[in-house]
């Protein structure tokens, strides 16, 4: 089991979830409600999470700590989206 949270697999199944995430939030009602920021934020924050796996940096500290970053940066500007009633209008 050590074994399998060292290499990173949970991550990589967080960056699934997050990609899922960006899914309904680029589609239908979600492209109204979430500003290309989140979107892009949810998206690297997939991308990095999912990276982990086969560029080994789940095992470092540093890595750890920027993609717990980056996924939280992600969240929370999702629900600043959320809060303030829809993406901005530009």
């Amino acid at each position: 089991m050590n074994a399998i949270l060292v290499a990173g697999y949970g991550y990589e199944l967080a960056g699934l979830a997050y990609y899922l995430f960006f899914l309904t939030m680029a589609r239908g009602r979600g492209a109204k409600r979430f500003a290309v920021r989140s979107r892009v934020l949810v998206f690297i924050a997939a991308f990095a999470l999912v990276a982990s796996v086969p560029f080994h940096y789940a095992t470092t500290s540093a890595g750890v700590a920027l993609m717990i970053m980056l996924a939280l940066a992600a969240l929370a500007s999702a629900l600043i989206d959320v809060r303030s009633g829809g993406a901005p209008k530009t």
